[in-house]
């Protein structure tokens, strides 16, 4: 909540804005007391409300009643149920990065996918979006596995996911047919020409060598932003080179005009924006985006340029993001060049 503050506090005084802020601390309510903090915002004078930022107290807002004062909820509520007309949702949603992980390895010319992704409902909810996405552009899913928090099976999981005990099991049955071993060496399967991987950074890291080690490395590889820390670090990230990932501009070489304000914020609080890097965009760009949202809504602005990514709305007024494409070399993010 201090990283989005900061963040809208930094565009706000370096856009010159002329508007007033007034910050509300909702951490310590319950869903019931959120609605009735809404009505004393709009007693107040409020003409918009940025927040609140945790998915409970938006379902509670949403659910609460008329809406008086534009909203833009910092979250995504889980269901597609009916929102009031003034309702407005913005988050960093992980499902709009696994579905553009999916058109651009299409685009790429990729059409047989492997995924891998974590054992939690976070890594079900980033697969089905993938998925989805895949299988609507006419993609095939060859296989999905999912892999725990326990570090000593990855190895066993990228061998399923990568059917080399398939391969054990026909040597065994051409030994048993000619009577003799013959020389031998496992192999990946050939059929799959792109891995979607969803992985945080440290579990990249120990993910990507055990492709090669089970003679997979030359498979191309997929991510979403949460394999990148936000700053190169050459010596850790030296086995992800041609790991390509989508991320926001914020994060990545850039020129948008309020892209220096990162360097300002690091300035600031380093440890803190270290952390929570993206959360300071977030709250750049409901600021920015705040007095837009009727024009997003019936078309005037299609679009919005922010540093989370090139937003837009759908018909359900969700904000969602177009983000940039990077891959690693020589251990370093490098920006790719954007596609038609």
């Amino acid at each position: 909540g201090q990283a989005i503050r900061d963040g809208m506090l930094a565009a706000h005084f370096r856009g010159g804005s002329v508007a007033q802020l007034r910050f509300y601390d909702t951490g310590a309510l319950t869903t019931q007391q959120i609605w009735a903090l809404y009505q004393q915002v709009a007693k107040d004078g409020a003409q918009q409300v940025i927040g609140p930022l945790t998915k409970e107290a938006a379902a509670a807002l949403a659910g609460g009643g008329e809406l008086s004062v534009p909203v833009l909820a910092l979250n995504n509520l889980s269901n597609s149920a009916a929102t009031p007309a003034q309702f407005y949702q913005f988050g960093l949603a992980p499902e709009d990065e696994a579905a553009q992980a999916a058109s651009r390895a299409w685009r790429d010319g990729r059409r047989a996918a492997l995924a891998l992704t974590p054992e939690s409902a976070w890594g079900e909810r980033v697969y089905q979006a993938f998925a989805s996405e895949w299988q609507a552009l006419g993609g095939t899913l060859l296989k999905h596995e999912t892999y725990s928090d326990d570090e000593r099976s990855y190895s066993e999981t990228v061998r399923d996911l990568l059917s080399v005990d398939a391969s054990a099991q026909r040597h065994q049955a051409l030994t048993r047919q000619i009577g003799q071993r013959p020389e031998f060496e496992p192999h990946a399967r050939q059929d799959a020409d792109v891995l979607f991987l969803a992985a945080n950074a440290p579990q990249a890291r120990m993910i990507r060598p055990l492709l090669r080690y089970h003679n997979a490395g030359a498979l191309p590889v997929y991510a979403t932003s949460q394999i990148y820390e936000g700053f190169n670090n050459a010596s850790l990230d030296r086995d992800m080179d041609g790991v390509r990932f989508c991320d926001m501009p914020w994060m990545l070489p850039s020129n948008h005009p309020l892209a220096s304000l990162r360097g300002e914020i690091a300035r600031l609080w380093p440890a803190r924006q270290q952390r929570y890097a993206r959360l300071y965009a977030l709250g750049i760009d409901a600021l920015q985006i705040a007095p837009y949202l009727q024009g997003l809504r019936d078309g005037t602005f299609s679009r919005h340029p922010g540093v989370s990514g090139d937003l837009y709305l759908d018909k359900e007024r969700r904000v969602h993001r177009d983000l940039q494409w990077a891959e690693f070399s020589n251990g370093r993010a490098v920006a790719l060049p954007d596609m038609p």
